[in-house]
Order: structure tokens, then C-alpha cells, then sequence
């Protein structure tokens, strides 16, 4: 469209505004020609008008003719004065009704009889358009409307020129007497009716006046549309004047043709009295002249000369509306319609001087003027001829039209240019994103460098410098390693924006990730006052998302909630939604920030308001960098934050339908795998028969069965027994079940992560004694250091490579066999037995007691000699001693701890006659030492054990009770159903009791109530009537 404006010259763009203006002209004669009653209609003589010929059914007709008038009277009825006029109607009063002095009446009556058909009983209605200023209505007598209140005192006159329709119906004869008062006061000159009055059955009226009163309404609502949406693109946009002028030219508009044309729309709704009305039509005009000009001057070149003018007379025009008296509003009218009329004209004329068009929307503001113009001078001329027809849209249309044309092409244009320039910024963007992340990469081996040789560097000479020296070094390796997070932080961001990661999504439970990211803080917030809970339901269902992006999001968010927060706790918690969709939260208790400012954090390089100071830097990229990663699962991320509260970030994942049902399978399955592999093992055990090489115990433990799978199948060529569980809690069982080579261990679980795990076994192997191997799905140093320190051994990334794994299992069971070669069977029971933390503590106890009761301490000291020559008496493993040297070692375990425990630990003894009665080694230490620990010591208050040993018959009975915490019957199952050799614990001394009396631990337990562990050694004559006994006995003591 522009191309065609541009090859035109001014005479051919000439041309076609005129023909446009031909055509506009062309629509409103056809208009008037369809719409305009010419038909031939009775004439009112001499106040009466004979219809009883008339057909009305299809008819409207003009009350045109000569009416009677009554100057100066105000009456119902034509017998009150015999002074009247005959005045052509619509008009002026009429030279005869000028009273002795010359004066032209200010009110007066209008009197008309119509005559019609008798047996007539149609119903008929009068429209009244325009009465100056003021009218009442009368047929028959009957008041049926008004506008404003007529009075004979221009203090009982109110003027108001709003139309009315009435509706009647003729007398018994026909007859219908019309009455119509009037009251002039403002300007009587000009007459009262100055508008057709039009009559018809009251269908065809209403009709007429509906079709009217609609059309104005669209063109109304179209124009008050086109306003709001004006301000508010204004308000929305860039705030350009441009708009609000266009909004308020409109707006102008509008007001004017609704309160000066015949159907007067705004006086229905608004009640304005006359004056007020012509005041607001003044007002309207003016606001168009003025935003005409200045539209024009803000958008193409003007003289400023020009402006002013138009101010001014804007300014001197408001003065005058607002303040001069009525009777100067009409010419004022004239004045301001006039001065508009010739603005457009000039306007316009300016525009073709500029045709040679740079613009295009100059072209459709041309085109919109000329609709305007044109519909002013037509609205004028039908005026002045006292043409009545329907109102006439199309002309105010057409501008709203060509303004909506320009108002998209200057919206389009200004699209382009955003456009052009997103590209240009787009490619400087990615240029600096480029280069981010080339320099992050680049700092990484210098700074690694820097942060080695500080700390060969301080371990080298930490005997020869100074302390503040040791604190600087140590100060430089913690500001180094946030540099690292930081260029992590950098390098992560960077990518994102250069390419966009692929997500590979998968079902898996958010439980078996939550405690592994947790784990990974607990050396972050050492040395803060800060506690991390993990409220995530063990019911919560699988989501569908990419596990290692959701991870990556999970942490970001508890580090930057670490870094807000000095004390108080952080909670990891989730939950579902009415949307099927689960919501992940972080909620801390950290410092918090206005609503403005955590607003800010999702944005890059944002790190809140100035006054937000941290403990730790950052570039403000974490919450960045999760917004993305979780965008790109198509899920949202939002939160709130309240200062000196805490902040709350939560996300959306998307439920994995249908994946319950299918893991529930997996797990029975799992359960027919662990068959599978009961099986292999007693085939690997009997091919140990005949192999002079060990076979491994190699314990795997993931909460996917899938993954389960996989590593069996990749180890399955080796010679190793593998045993797989799902749950921590099982591992932990299995540990202290049989003797293990290795664990492979998967860091993201439920409940217990891996690092947790692997703390747990740490407590009780070293990494000699049962090596780790940890399963990581993420090759991340803050996860791999997290792994190290929890204890584990080595490390391998998901998905792991078949090679790379069998030789890494290998070198760690070497680690394990090399263990064994150097440690005898005896010095290794000894060593498991006697924990290191157990001897510490004695000795601290010793320490204690050593300043406040040396008599205590001598007896502590003796029973601890005692307790530790029995241990490194190294009596065979599969050797037997007395039971009473074995309550020697009992009786000063068990006064170690009591001394240790003090009141919480209370051991009662029943000893009988135990003389040649013998037991393997450490049975009833073993039963003791669990009961301290794992029963009455796991309650605050403490508890009581008694050890009951007495003979029944031939065999000796011997009864650990505590009333302690109990197990419960799956942990009962598993000591006493375990079938593997070796191991430490009640697994143990079961087996060695079964081995060596055919016996096993008889165990009765309540949970949270207490434990009673029962077994008899037997002579060899009773012992077939002994096992008969058993289970009666057990719950005999039980009882007691």
C-alpha cells in the first residue's frame, strides 16, 4: 500500500480524495433517498388535519402546516383565548403574535385537531425531536410528555430540549386535540418547534425512532471504544502523547454528534438541562479543533506560529462557553463549528502539500479528515434545509475505520523496528554470552591452580607460619571455592542462552533425590544455626521430568535459600494439586525482601535491592538458571518473599499417570529378582566347592529396579554373589546379616540418601574393612566432594560404562581381599567387637572420674582391664569358654556402661548354678551390648535389662529382658531367619548357636514396650526334648 501511495504524485492523490468525497456524498443522498418520506400527506389547515383517508398502516407523516397558536397563554384547550395565530410549524413564532409593545412572546400554546376514523381504534404516537427550550404535551387533555418546565415567569422556567414520543388513541368521534406548551425565554426569536414533528400508529413510530436512536448507538460504542483502547495502549506502551490526543479527538467527536443531533443520545443518560448542554456541545468542539491541530503538529511539521494560535482561541472559546450567558451559547456554536469546519479544510490542505509521502498512515489520517469534514458539512446542510431522516453512520465509521488503518500500521511499523532491533540485541546477546562462557571456562584452570598450591601451600607449612597466615590462607581457599560456584554459575547460565539443553525426561519419585540434595549441605551450614527438613510424603507419586535438570533446580534453590538465611531452617517439601501436578517448595526463615526485589532474583545478574547483603557473594544466576531449566519442561516457577519472614519458592512437575501401578509391578519383580539371585547364590556356592577362589558378596542397593537390572546383567561374568535392595533401612540390616565385599550404592534415594547411607556404614566399617562404591547422576565436584566425605571409596557417573565399572568393583574388592590376607580371623572379630568409640569413651570416663571419685574410677579402670583381657584373649573363633567367663566379661561391660550412663542404665542379674556349662564367645556379651544400645539407650529416659541365667534339668537357660524400644517383626525375621554365614551381631551368635547347640535365639519383642532374647544350652541326651520346650519358655519368661 505504501509503494502505491509513493508513485503517486500530489495531482493523481488530489483525484482520488475528491472522488472519495463524491463517493461519501453518493452513500448520504442514496441514504436520504431511501430513508427521506417525500410521499404526498395531508395538509393541516387552519389547525385541523383530516386523516380519516389516511392510511396509516404503513405511513409516518410530518406534522407540517399551520398550527393555531395562543401567544403569551399556556392552556389544554383552544376555548380559553380567542386570541391566536395561525404559524407555520416547523418555524418561527410568526409576525402576528408580536403584543402591543413589540415583544415576541417567550411562551405560548400550539394547538392541533385531528380527525379520523370513528370505528378507528388504532393505537397512534407523536415523536416531538427538538422544542426550544422547553414543552409539554397534551392530547385530549391528557399530559402524555415533556421536556424541561414550561412557565408564564421565567422563574417557573426550566429549559431542556430532549425528544419524547407519546402514544394515544383517538376519542368516541375520531378526534384527537393535540396541545403542545412551549416556553422560550433564551432565545424567542428563532421560534419553538424547529423540527418536524412526525405522528403514525405507534408501531411504525417507535420503529422509525429505534432504527435511529441504534445506529447512533454503534457509531457511539465504536468511538468510545476506540477511546479506551487508546488510553490504555498510552498507559501500557511507551506513554506517547499521540495517543491520548487521538483517544481525546475521538472522544470529542462523539460527544458532540451525541448531544447536537436529532436523537440526542447523551441526554437520556446524563439529564442535562439546556444549558449545560450546549455548553458540553461547545466544549466538545473546541477539544476537537484543539487536538486536531496538535495531533497534526506532534506527528508532521508545522509552524509552532500556528499552535499558539490554536491555543489561544482554545483558551478564549472555553472562557467564553463556560462563562458568558445563555443567550450567547448558539452564536458561540455557529462561531466554533465554523473555526472547526475551516480547520479540517486547512488540515487537510496541509497533508496534500505533503505528498510526496514518507508516512503511510499520513494517507489514512488524510482520508479519515475528509470523512469527518464531509460528515460535518452534510450534518449542516440537512440542518439548514430542516431535513429529517434516520441518523447517518457511515461517514463517522469510515473514520473510526481509518483510524483503527493507521493505528495498525504505526503499530506495525513500530513491530519491525522492535523487531530489527530484538535482532540486532538477540546477536549481541549470544556474542556476550559467548564470551561468558569461553571466560568461565578459561578462569577455571588458573583458579583450580591457585586453590591447590594455596593448599599444598598451607598443609606444607601449617607448623612454621603464624595463625592469622594459617586464617588468610584458609580465607583465600573459601573465597577461591565461591569463585568456582560462581563460574559454574556463569558457565551454566551462558549455555543456556547459547544452546538450549535437551531434557530427557522419566518417571522417578522426588523422595529418592530430596535427602541426597540435603545431605550435600550439611557442611554448608556447620556453621550456621540452620536446620534442613525434608517434608516430602513417602505416598507422593512419580513425576515426568528430566531427574538430573530437577536436581540442579532443587539445589539452587536451597543454596540460595542458605545464603538469605543465618538461622532457622530451610523445608524441602511437595505436594499435589487439583491440576494433577505436583508442587515442589523450598520455604526458608532467612531475611526475606520485598515483593519488587525477589521479583528480581528470577531475572540474570540480579541479586535483589542494594541493602540485601549476604554472608556470600554471587552473581544472582541460581534462580536464573532454574527458571530456565524449569521453563524448559514446560512448567512454571514462582514464589513470594516477605522481609524479615523468609521467602518460598515453589515449582510445577507433571505426574507420571499411570507410573504407580506400573512401579508397584517393578517391585514385586524386584522381589522375584532377589529370588533369582538366592538361587544364583547357592549355585555360586556350590561351584565354591570345587573353586579355591572366594566368591564376593557384592551388595547393590537402588531404589530403581530398572537400575537394579542393569548392574546385574553388567556383572553378571564376574564371580560375585550380588544381593539387591531397594531401602537404606534393608541395607543397613544386610550389612550386620552377613559379611559383605562391596556396595554399590546409588546417592539419590528415599528417606536415607546414599551419603547418609554411607555415613551410617562408615560407623561401623572403615573403608578397608567394607568398601563404597557411590552411583552418581551428576558428574557435579560439589557432589563427588559430598560423596568423598561421607566415606565413600569411589564414585561412577550415570550411565555408567560396563568396562569402566568391573574394573573399578574389582580394584575395590581387591582393597578388601588385601584387608583380609594382612588381618588374622581373630584379631578382625576382636577389632569389629571392640569399637573404637567404645574405648574412647570408657577413657573419657575415666578422665572424668579421675577428678571427682578415684574410688570409681579404680573400679571403672578394673572392670575396663578386665573387659579388655578378655578381648585380647584370642581364644579361636570356633572355640568354646565357660559361662561364667563369659559373665566376667558381661559383668564389666555392663559396669562400663552403667558408669557411662549413669542412672539411665540399670542391669539387673539372676545368676543360678552355671558350673560346666560352656558357650561360644561373646553370645551374651553380644545380646547385652544390643540391648544397651539398640533398646534401652535409644529412650531418653533410659531403661532396665536383667540377665537371668539358671538350670532346668541338664541344659542352662539363659534370658536377656530390656524394656526398651523393641523391633519389630521383620527385623526379628531377619536375625532370626538370616541364612548366610558370617557376620557380626545377634545374625551372628544366632548362627554360631545353631552351629554349635542346634539351637537358635528365641526373640519376643513389642515395639516401644521391650525385648526378651531366650536360648538354652543343651547336653546331648536332652537336647531333642529341649527344642519341644522352647517356644513355651520363652514366652513363659516373657510373662514374667
Amino acid at each position: 500500500m505504501l509503494n502505491f501511495f509513493k508513485k503517486m504524485n500530489r495531482i493523481k492523490l488530489i483525484l482520488i480524495a475528491v472522488l472519495f468525497l463524491v463517493l461519501l456524498s453518493t452513500l448520504r443522498i442514496g441514504w436520504l433517498a431511501l430513508f427521506y418520506d417525500d410521499v404526498d400527506q395531508p395538509q393541516i389547515q387552519k389547525g385541523e388535519l383530516d386523516l380519516t383517508e389516511w392510511d396509516s398502516s404503513t405511513e409516518v407523516i410530518n406534522l407540517d402546516g399551520e398550527w393555531k397558536f395562543f401567544p403569551n397563554h399556556l392552556t389544554t384547550t383552544d376555548q380559553v383565548s380567542k386570541h391566536f395565530d395561525f404559524v407555520q410549524v416547523p418555524g418561527e413564532w410568526g409576525d402576528h403574535s408580536v403584543d402591543e409593545n413589540g415583544s415576541l412572546p417567550n411562551y405560548g400554546t400550539y394547538y392541533l385537531k385531528l380527525v379520523m376514523d370513528s370505528a378507528d381504534d388504532k393505537v397512534y404516537s407523536i415523536s416531538v425531536p427538538s422544542v426550544r427550550n422547553a414543552s409539554k404535551l397534551y392530547v385530549n387533555g391528557k399530559l402524555l410528555g415533556q421536556s424541561g418546565e414550561v412557565g408564564d415567569h421565567e422563574n417557573d422556567y426550566d429549559a431542556k430540549n430532549v425528544p419524547y414520543t407519546a402514544s394515544f388513541t383517538t376519542d368516541e368521534n375520531g378526534v384527537a386535540e393535540i396541545m403542545l406548551q412551549v416556553a422560550n425565554y433564551l432565545e424567542p426569536e428563532n421560534g419553538a418547534i424547529s423540527r418536524s414533528i412526525r405522528f403514525g400508529e405507534s408501531s411504525n413510530v417507535l420503529s422509525d425512532n429505534q432504527i435511529s436512536y441504534s445506529m447512533q448507538l454503534i457509531v457511539f460504542v465504536a468511538f468510545i471504544i476506540f477511546t479506551i483502547f487508546s488510553i490504555g495502549v498510552y498507559f501500557i506502551n511507551d506513554r506517547k502523547g499521540t495517543y491520548l490526543l487521538l483517544s481525546f479527538l475521538v472522544f470529542c467527536v462523539i460527544v458532540n454528534y451525541s448531544l447536537g443531533s436529532n436523537e440526542k443520545l447523551l441526554t437520556y443518560w446524563l439529564q442535562l438541562d439546556y444549558k449545560w448542554n450546549l455548553r458540553i456541545t461547545n466544549l466538545a468542539t473546541i477539544g476537537m479543533i484543539y487536538s486536531l491541530w496538535t495531533f497534526i503538529k506532534d506527528s508532521f511539521t508545522f509552524p509552532k506560529i500556528i499552535h499558539r494560535i490554536i491555543i489561544t482561541i482554545s483558551i478564549i472559546s472555553i472562557i467564553t462557553v463556560l462563562f458568558s450567558p445563555l443567550v450567547y451559547l448558539l452564536d458561540t456554536m455557529d462561531y466554533l463549528s465554523g473555526i472547526l469546519i475551516i480547520s479540517l479544510v486547512l488540515i487537510i490542505g496541509s497533508l496534500f502539500k505533503k505528498s510526496n509521502i514518507q508516512r503511510e498512515e499520513t494517507i489514512w489520517i488524510l482520508f479519515a479528515l475528509l470523512a469527518l469534514l464531509n460528515s460535518y458539512i452534510w450534518w449542516g446542510i440537512w440542518n439548514d434545509l430542516e431535513i429529517y431522516v434516520f441518523f447517518y453512520p457511515i461517514d463517522l465509521l469510515l473514520v473510526i475505520g481509518f483510524l483503527v488503518v493507521m493505528w495498525f500500521i504505526m503499530y506495525f511499523n513500530m513491530h519491525n523496528r522492535t523487531k530489527d532491533q530484538a535482532l540486532r540485541l538477540t546477536r549481541v546477546g549470544q556474542e556476550k554470552d559467548a564470551f561468558l562462557a569461553r571466560t568461565s571456562h578459561e578462569l577455571r584452570n588458573p583458579l583450580h591452580s591457585i586453590l591447590n598450591i594455596t593448599e599444598i601451600t598451607l598443609n606444607r607449612n601449617k607448623g612454621i607460619i603464624d595463625q592469622k597466615s594459617i586464617k588468610d590462607l584458609e580465607n583465600v581457599i573459601v573465597v577461591g571455592n565461591r569463585l568456582t560456584y560462581l563460574l559454574d554459575d556463569l558457565f551454566e547460565m551462558a549455555n543456556l542462552k547459547i544452546t538450549k539443553p535437551t531434557i530427557r525426561k522419566k518417571a522417578f519419585y522426588l523422595q529418592s533425590i530430596a535427602t541426597g540434595i540435603l545431605d550435600m549441605f550439611d557442611s554448608t551450614i556447620d556453621k550456621k544455626n540452620v536446620t534442613l527438613k525434608n517434608e516430602i510424603n513417602d505416598d507422593l507419586p512419580p513425576v515426568f521430568a528430566d531427574e538430573n535438570r530437577v536436581i540442579q533446580v532443587i539445589y539452587n534453590l536451597i543454596h540460595n535459600a542458605v545464603k538469605f538465611t543465618d538461622e532457622g531452617e530451610i523445608t524441602l517439601s511437595a505436594q499435589t494439586n487439583r491440576s494433577k501436578q505436583v508442587i515442589v517448595t523450598v520455604k526458608d526463615t532467612g531475611i526475606g525482601m520485598n515483593s519488587r526485589a525477589f521479583d528480581k532474583m528470577f531475572q540474570p545478574y540480579e541479586q535483589g535491592e542494594n541493602n540485601i547483603n549476604t554472608t556470600e557473594g554471587g552473581l544472582g544466576l541460581g534462580l536464573a538458571v532454574s527458571k530456565e531449566l524449569i521453563e524448559l519442561h514446560d512448567e512454571k516457577i514462582y514464589g513470594n518473599s516477605e522481609e524479615g519472614i523468609g521467602s518460598e519458592v515453589s515449582f510445577t512437575l507433571t505426574i507420571k499417570h499411570g507410573e504407580n501401578e506400573n512401579f508397584n509391578r517393578d517391585q514385586t519383580s524386584l522381589t522375584n529378582l532377589d529370588k533369582f539371585y538366592i538361587n544364583k547364590e547357592h549355585s555360586i556356592s556350590n561351584n565354591e566347592e570345587s573353586s579355591t577362589e572366594k566368591v564376593a558378596n557384592v551388595l547393590i542397593i537402588d531404589d530403581d529396579p530398572i537400575n537394579l537390572t542393569v548392574l546385574q546383567s553388567l556383572l553378571s561374568g564376574e564371580n560375585y554373589k550380588m544381593v539387591c535392595v531397594q531401602h537404606g533401612r534393608e541395607l543397613l540390616r544386610k550389612i550386620n546379616a552377613e559379611q559383605w565385599d562391596l556396595i554399590i550404592m546409588d546417592v539419590m534415594m528415599p528417606n536415607l540418601s546414599g551419603y547418609n547411607l554411607t555415613t551410617k556404614v562408615r560407623e561401623q566399617f572403615s573403608k578397608t574393612e567394607l568398601p563404597i562404591l557411590l552411583l552418581t547422576a551428576r558428574n557435579n565436584p560439589k557432589d563427588i566432594v559430598t560423596g568423598f566425605q561421607a566415606g565413600a571409596n569411589d564414585y561412577l557417573t550415570k550411565p555408567v560404562n560396563g568396562n569402566e565399572l568391573k574394573e573399578r568393583v574389582r580394584n575395590l574388592i581387591n582393597i578388601k581381599k588385601s584387608t583380609e590376607i594382612q588381618l588374622n580371623l581373630e584379631s578382625k572379630w576382636l577389632q569389629a567387637q571392640i569399637k573404637p568409640h567404645f574405648i574412647f569413651n570408657t577413657l573419657n570416663t575415666i578422665n572424668a572420674l579421675s577428678e571427682i571419685d578415684t574410688d570409681e574410677m579404680r573400679r571403672l579402670i578394673d572392670a575396663f582391664s578386665d573387659f579388655l583381657r578378655s578381648k585380647f584373649n584370642f581364644t579361636a573363633y570356633d572355640d568354646l569358654i565357660s559361662v561364667k567367663d563369659e559373665l566376667s566379661i558381661v559383668h564389666s561391660y555392663t559396669y562400663i556402661e552403667k558408669v557411662r550412663f549413669g542412672e539411665r542404665l540399670t542391669v539387673q542379674w539372676e545368676i543360678g548354678n552355671i558350673e560346666g556349662f560352656n558357650i561360644p564367645p561373646l553370645t551374651i556379651q553380644t545380646i547385652v551390648e544390643n540391648a544397651v544400645h539398640h533398646g534401652v539407650m535409644q529412650r531418653i529416659e533410659g531403661g532396665v535389662i536383667t540377665i537371668r541365667v539358671f538350670q532346668r534339668g541338664k541344659h542352662l537357660r539363659i534370658v536377656i529382658k530390656d524394656n526398651g524400644v523393641g523391633m519389630n517383626k521383620e527385623t526379628v525375621r531377619s536375625i532370626t531367619e538370616t541364612t548366610e554365614t558370617g557376620g557380626v551381631g545377634l545374625a551372628n551368635t544366632n548362627k554360631r548357636l545353631k552351629i554349635k547347640f542346634q539351637t537358635n535365639l528365641q526373640i519376643k519383642s513389642i515395639p516401644m514396650q521391650g525385648t526378651v532374647v531366650a536360648f538354652n544350652i543343651y547336653q546331648d541326651d536332652l537336647l531333642e526334648q529341649s527344642r519341644m520346650n522352647e517356644r513355651k519358655e520363652i514366652n513363659e519368661v516373657y510373662t514374667r
